[in-house]
């Protein structure tokens, strides 16, 4: 309980060290909460996350963005802890679904330069939704990091490291399509946004997102290895990624 309310404090904290990016912002909460479940494991990650962004949300935004950052916080810092911990035993698997990952946001970028280059918006119900010039510019960034991702721990990363770069860069593509999926839903409900209205929203902070993804995975890929053997000899938690590691 003490080392779960102290990673509260910190993706709580982490919060507000943030830049404006489009319609959002690139904050390093997503960083505090990775770094959670992979050092603690899946549950106090996924707590961390969902009560540490979430009282962020509760004390500056409205009910549908608490609800959406508690339940997505929460699959990002539980997802992140189970694929570290399956990284540290199988990686094969893991590896080919990070080039997977980087051949979506490839189709992303695709889309949206197609879309953005024949009048810049997609209708919906006959209603446009701008493409932001924002998600031309990150999703080929995140695509590239990821492929480079995909090599550099195939022929260069081992161990932790290896470990914490597919666990991060899979846990922040469920992130980012949990947000993207909830928003909808929850902006029609709470802001009294139309099904249209609501699409656009999502589609204007997708941007921001992406790039909180990209800081997130290169930062806590470098941090990772080093704050584990810092903290193995009064972390509880690593007896169990040990045994992982002796298995391998």
């Amino acid at each position: 309980m003490a080392i779960a309310a102290m990673f509260i404090a910190l993706v709580f904290g982490a919060t507000f060290i943030a830049i404006p990016f489009g319609a959002s912002k690139i904050h390093l909460g997503n960083l505090a909460c990775i770094l959670a479940g992979m050092l603690c494991g899946p549950l106090v990650g996924g707590i961390s996350g969902a009560v540490g962004m979430g009282l962020n949300d509760l004390i500056f935004y409205g009910p549908d963005t608490i609800l959406r950052t508690v339940v997505v916080k929460f699959l990002l810092g539980f997802f992140v802890g189970l694929f570290f911990r399956v990284a540290l035993r199988k990686t094969t698997f893991l590896q080919y679904a990070l080039f997977a990952t980087s051949a979506l946001f490839y189709l992303l970028f695709g889309l949206s330069l197609s879309i953005y280059l024949a009048g810049g918006a997609f209708q919906i119900f006959g209603s446009n939704v701008a493409i932001p010039i924002s998600l031309i510019v990150v999703s080929p960034i995140l695509a590239s990091l990821l492929l480079l991702g995909f090599f550099i721990g195939k022929y260069k990363l081992t161990g932790i490291a290896k470990a914490a770069l597919l666990a991060s860069s899979l846990a922040t593509l469920i992130n980012v399509i949990a947000e993207l999926l909830l928003k909808i839903p929850l902006k029609m409900l709470f802001a009294d946004l139309t099904f249209e209205g609501a699409i656009a929203y999502s589609v204007a902070s997708l941007p921001s997102a992406l790039a909180t993804s990209c800081v997130t995975i290169v930062i806590g890929v470098l941090l990772l290895p080093p704050l584990k053997l810092a903290t193995d000899r009064v972390n509880p938690f690593p007896q169990g990624v040990e045994k992982l590691e002796s298995e391998d």
